[in-house]
């Protein structure tokens, strides 16, 4: 079991050697509290503030890491799922959801839309990662993705194949990963679908197929050895994928042992220094550990997490120098897992 502390700042200092994770957590203390539910977010360019845009509503949660301060900005248009797609690019931070592009102006913090008249109307997840110009959207119900350059506001679709193969649960997938920023090379997760995308510049190849249960796997993580693992959310193994061979890998690493709830984590991220990755818990009362050098799984509950509403609590993260930032889905608290340094 790991003890945690909440501490007094939220600077992350790169001086001291944290050889183990620590885990805080920030009261948002909004006054009115926000019914809005977040997922992902990204930090502003240049600042100490990170911009969480909400799954299904119009307002924006800013949070400022030094003051431990929170506020909100409220959307002049709601957005309908910005299903962790979130992104900063020179000045601005921006949403895509459901073929719109919903962009905030930090020096203003005014806002801007972008309507896609080629998308579907639901038919984008807004899931997406961004490379260079391009944000690379994961469908939610529709045969193919869609590219939005920053720069000239248009849009592009890749086709990918049939992905019909089994009856479409809404969304088909969750999460986008880069593989290779030059090529570039992408992976799109499977949340409800039984297919594996894989996306090499404009060209996708054949889907990878999987299993055809529910609630799969929500969010992916490249490790360092360029593979990409997906998060479980319902199902109680990795998803390992590698793009590169065109393969993928979901009954080696198992969780059959810690008590797999619906929905249990949602999100992950990476440490570079011992090569874990945890898993943001979601449903769950523990945080995922997924040692990638010895292939072993755990959990860790921090003794402060059960406060912090039992379902529906975090959902996607930021990181910020060692730190990662996990978005509040349902929780009135930001969580920060403090990555070791070291």
């Amino acid at each position: 079991t790991t003890t945690t502390t909440t501490t007094t700042t939220t600077t992350t200092s790169t001086t001291s050697c944290m050889s183990a994770s620590d885990y805080s957590f920030f009261p948002l203390n909004l006054s009115p509290s926000s019914t809005n539910s977040f997922r992902g977010g990204a930090q502003a360019p240049n600042t100490n503030r990170i911009y969480f845009f909400p799954e299904m509503g119009d307002e924006v949660l800013v949070f400022n890491m030094l003051t431990e301060g929170a506020d909100v900005i409220t959307l002049p248009y709601a957005v309908n799922s910005c299903f962790q797609g979130i992104s900063s690019f020179k000045s601005n931070v921006y949403c895509l959801s459901d073929g719109i592009v919903v962009t905030l102006d930090l020096s203003s913090n005014m806002t801007s839309i972008v309507f896609n008249s080629n998308a579907a109307a639901s038919g984008f997840d807004a899931t997406f990662v961004v490379i260079g110009e391009n944000a690379f959207a994961m469908p939610r119900s529709v045969d193919e993705v869609m590219k939005y350059n920053y720069a000239t506001n248009t849009f592009t679709k890749v086709t990918i194949g049939s992905m019909s193969s089994n009856t479409i649960t809404s969304p088909m997938m969750w999460g986008c990963v880069a593989v290779d920023n030059a090529l570039p090379l992408l992976v799109g997760i499977p949340f409800n679908h039984n297919r594996v995308i894989t996306l090499n510049g404009n060209t996708a190849s054949a889907p990878l197929v999987v299993p055809n249960d529910l609630q799969k796997w929500a969010g992916g993580v490249r490790g360092p050895n360029k593979l990409v693992y997906g998060i479980p959310s319902s199902f109680a193994t990795v998803l390992v994928v590698d793009a590169f061979s065109q393969s993928v890998d979901f009954t080696s690493i198992t969780l059959t042992s810690h008590g797999i709830t619906g929905m249990a984590w949602a999100g992950g991220v990476l440490s570079s220094v011992n090569s874990v990755i945890y898993g943001i818990p979601f449903n769950a009362s523990s945080i995922l550990t997924l040692n990638l050098t010895s292939g072993n799984v755990s959990t860790e509950q921090p003794t402060t997490l059960s406060p912090h509403i039992t379902s529906g609590r975090w959902s996607g993260s930021v990181v910020v120098e060692n730190a990662a930032w996990a978005s509040p889905h349902d929780a009135q608290s930001l969580l920060r897992i403090q990555l070791p340094t070291c």
